[in-house]
């Protein structure tokens, strides 16, 4: 991405002689768009016995820009909003969320199990500024979130002095005390503005703090990755992750309600915590493409049905509530003995 300025120059008359009657200036952002996609995936074995069959997804990047591919177990996918009205904005509309989990060197330089997920909105960011996504996890099955792994800007957790992206994963049932008691001591001094004043830069949720690490964000698309410790997060008796994710506007002026992913808002998702009951393993953490370049990725099939959920940040986008981009495929296996 890069941005182009200059003029456009309305002369009257030919040649030479021509003078200039009016000039209006220009800024223009170009974005370099790849156009990765998938042109096979199967699976070599029968449908009834693929645990454990090689994989083999085919993708083609069709131009000469690079790009990225994002490979993960499609966890759930969901519709449009319906059309906003001026006063409200359908930026933080979930698309699709897909999983993996894989693995990767913490910052002691040791081999831990994370797990990442894919987020796909319908339209682009600028920069994801606007949005907050969450995945909140409810170990207990009480319909109350324990525990909630946000990615966002950390200057939008009061406390934190960084503006850099991250995924911070919380205790949900201390940040919502904190924020019962801020409002608390907020209502007895509601009348005195000084007081008001200062007393917002005392909320602080550090101490719900339990861990930080990578948010992935590519800047003008659709696509991001959140990231966290599997060891941290709570499991429900079988050893499973209850979730249910949420996009968030995080911009006061707009007004947009929360968007659940599909029918989550009053269910839980489930995800097993062992790698290998999911649908697909060996999902590597990013492919790159040069120009015109087709990559054979083999995987291996795992213990679970699903499909493959292939997310593309450097393709073409768009704007329109009535047009669907070129940034992710969901792809049903062929099986092939």
């Amino acid at each position: 991405i890069r941005e182009m300025d200059g003029w456009v120059k309305f002369m009257k008359g030919a040649g030479a002689t021509a003078t200039e009657v009016y000039r209006i200036p220009v800024l223009a952002v170009a974005h370099k768009l790849s156009a990765i996609a998938s042109t096979e995936f199967k699976v070599m074995s029968s449908k009834a016995d693929s645990s454990g069959a090689a994989a083999m997804l085919q993708l083609a990047n069709g131009n000469q820009n690079s790009g990225d591919a994002l490979l993960f177990n499609l966890l759930s996918k969901d519709d449009r909003k319906p059309l906003a009205t001026n006063a409200m904005s359908a930026d933080c509309d979930l698309q699709s969320v897909g999983y993996k989990i894989i693995t990767k060197k913490n910052e002691k330089d040791q081999m831990v199990q994370v797990i990442q997920f894919g987020i796909k909105t319908f339209k682009p960011m600028t920069t994801w500024n606007a949005c907050d996504v969450s995945i909140m996890i409810d170990a207990d099955g009480d319909g109350i979130a324990d525990q909630e792994l946000l990615g966002s800007s950390l200057k939008s957790i009061p406390g934190q002095i960084s503006e850099e992206f991250a995924t911070t994963l919380l205790d949900a049932k201390m940040a919502r005390e904190i924020r019962k008691t801020f409002e608390a001591d907020l209502e007895k001094v509601k009348n005195d503005p000084v007081a008001v004043a200062k007393l917002k830069g005392l909320e602080n949720y550090n101490k719900a703090i339990l861990d930080q690490r990578e948010m992935v964000v590519y800047n003008n698309s659709t696509v991001l990755v959140l990231e966290a410790e599997l060891s941290k997060l709570m499991q429900n008796k079988l050893g499973q992750l209850e979730i249910q994710v949420v996009a968030s506007h995080n911009e006061q002026s707009t007004v947009q309600a929360d968007d659940y992913l599909a029918n989550t808002e009053k269910q839980t998702l489930k995800i097993s915590m062992n790698a290998l009951d999911q649908p697909y393993v060996d999902l590597t953490e990013t492919l790159k493409f040069a120009p015109s370049e087709i990559k054979n990725i083999n995987i291996t099939a795992g213990q679970k049905a699903g499909d493959l959920l292939v997310l593309y940040p450097q393709n073409k986008f768009s704007f329109s509530d009535n047009v669907f981009d070129a940034q992710s495929q969901i792809l049903k296996p062929t099986f092939q003995k």
